[in-house]
């Protein structure tokens, strides 16, 4: 009996090790919410609207830094904060602030306070969101040309946070501002239509005016010229002799009128 007793103690022993054993395994590299909860997404548009209900969930600030800013829903997801009153800033990659379609110039016309990132701001951070006193990390540019279909956000813990804010603040101090390119204007001055055509450039102060170019004179003012011509212009002349007034014209209804009497008269033989 006790041999029994002692071979089912040991078999129920077993069984926890091997049970405890395989609740480590599977532990292993889970994402632990104290360290920094990340959340996988399969194309850039998920990213998005996660990183826009971020912003929006903010209330008293958004400093956002990233290489790449082209998003149209991001960016007016931070005008919309700046309308509610929230403080909002932003951190760009010098190499890519003023490339094809950077929102740096929507940033800078919305009065949103933009600014390079130093080299040495957090070089191992790629994109991130300060939404008041939580900070988001993205493995990714904030780029929806971006042929990239995995993406992942991770919730920093509030040391991390912390940091993060500080070394935002230094960058803004540092100041680095940027302006966007001027865009040229396609087209003549004036047109409403931008297609094709030379890109309009204004004249300069240096460009000497060009002279105005004087109506030729109608020096064929007679009523009847030498090579017996008549001018049919807006000046009013009298009508030289052997032109008629009005043009002949035979009317249609008289054509067929003569020739309905044609057909209906009696034949003459």
């Amino acid at each position: 009996m006790k041999l029994m007793h002692l071979a089912l103690s040991a078999a129920v022993m077993h069984t926890i090790v091997i049970a405890h054993a395989t609740t480590a395994r599977a532990d292993v590299g889970s994402p632990d919410p104290g360290s920094g909860e990340a959340t996988p997404f399969v194309n850039f548009s998920e990213l998005k609207n996660t990183v826009v209900s971020k912003i929006s969930a903010a209330s008293g600030r958004v400093w956002l830094s990233t290489d790449f800013l082209t998003d149209g829903d991001v960016v007016g997801a931070l005008h919309l904060a700046k309308y509610r009153r929230v403080d909002v800033q932003v951190l760009l990659g010098r190499s890519k602030a003023n490339a094809y379609m950077s929102r740096l110039g929507f940033l800078k016309n919305q009065e949103i306070p933009t600014w390079i990132k130093p080299k040495n701001f957090m070089p191992s951070v790629q994109s991130a969101i300060l939404s008041d006193n939580q900070l988001f990390l993205i493995d990714g540019d904030l780029d929806f040309m971006t042929n990239r279909r995995n993406f992942v956000l991770r919730i920093a813990t509030p040391a991390q946070a912390q940091e993060f804010g500080s070394a935002f603040q230094s960058a803004v101090a540092e100041g680095l501002d940027v302006k966007p390119s001027p865009v040229p204007a396609v087209g003549r001055k004036g047109s409403s239509s931008g297609r094709g055509g030379r890109a309009y450039v204004p004249p300069t102060a240096t460009d000497a005016p060009s002279t105005p170019k004087t109506p030729a004179k109608n020096t064929n003012t007679a009523t009847n010229s030498p090579d017996q011509t008549y001018n049919y212009g807006r000046e009013k002349h009298s009508r030289p002799q052997g032109i008629p007034q009005k043009l002949p014209k035979a009317l249609k209804w008289k054509e067929i009128d003569k020739i309905r009497k044609s057909q209906t008269a009696p034949d003459g033989g």
